[in-house]
C-alpha cells in the first residue's frame, strides 16, 4: 500500500504522500513483528521482520527506533491536554449511553455524530482547546481536538458494542445447555 501511494503521489499532487507512505510502512513492520504466532511464519513469508527475535535481531533494533520515534511525536507519553479531551469525551459519551440511552440508540440514528458533537460543545464550554494558533504542519488546535475526539468517540462506542454483545453472547450460551435439558 505504501508503494502505491508513492507511485500515485508522484503522478498526482497529493499533500503528504511521502510521510503516510513512511508512516505505513513502519505500522506495517511493527504489526509484522508483534503478531508472529508461528516460528516458521517468517520463512514462509519470506519477511524478516516476521521470524523469531534473538538479541542483536533488527527486530529488535526496529522496536527502539519505534520507541523513540514514539517519544519524539509526545505519543509515548500523552499530554494533559489529549488526557482532558479524551476525558470530556468520556464523560458525554457515558452520559449518552446511561440518562439518554433509549433516544441515543434508536436505529437511524448516528451515534457517533451525536457523541462527536455534544463531546465538542462540552469542550467549547470549557474552553478545553489543545492549544491556541497554529502547529508546524499548519493545523489548528481545534483540527486536533476534533481528531482526537472522533477517535476517542469512537473508541467507546466500539468498546460499549463489544461489551453488550458480549453479555448477549453469554446470555445466549447459558440459555442453549438449558433449553436442551428440557
Amino acid at each position: 500500500m505504501a508503494e502505491g501511494l508513492q507511485v500515485t503521489s508522484e503522478k498526482i499532487d497529493l499533500p503528504n504522500a511521502h510521510g503516510t507512505a513512511e508512516y505505513i510502512r513502519i505500522m506495517v513492520k511493527w504489526f509484522d513483528i508483534m503478531n508472529v504466532k508461528s516460528k516458521y511464519k517468517g520463512l514462509h513469508k519470506l519477511n524478516p521482520y516476521m521470524e523469531r527475535m534473538v538479541s542483536g535481531d533488527i527486530k529488535i533494533n526496529f522496536l527502539l527506533q519505534f520507541l523513540d520515534w514514539l517519544d519524539r511525536g509526545g505519543l509515548k507519553y500523552p499530554r494533559q491536554g489529549v488526557i482532558n479531551v479524551v476525558s470530556y469525551t468520556y464523560v458525554v459519551v457515558s452520559k449518552l449511553l446511561t440518562t439518554f440511552e433509549a433516544a441515543f440508540l434508536k436505529p437511524q440514528t448516528n451515534q457517533r455524530a451525536i457523541a462527536c458533537l455534544k463531546s465538542l460543545e462540552a469542550l467549547d464550554e470549557s474552553e478545553c482547546i489543545l492549544f491556541d494558533g497554529v502547529c508546524d504542519n499548519g493545523h489548528s488546535g481545534i483540527v486536533y481536538t476534533r481528531m482526537i475526539t472522533f477517535i476517542a468517540v469512537n473508541t467507546f462506542l466500539s468498546n460499549y458494542c463489544k461489551k453488550e454483545n458480549g453479555q448477549r453472547m453469554s446470555q445466549t450460551s447459558q440459555r442453549k445447555p438449558k433449553t436442551l435439558e428440557k
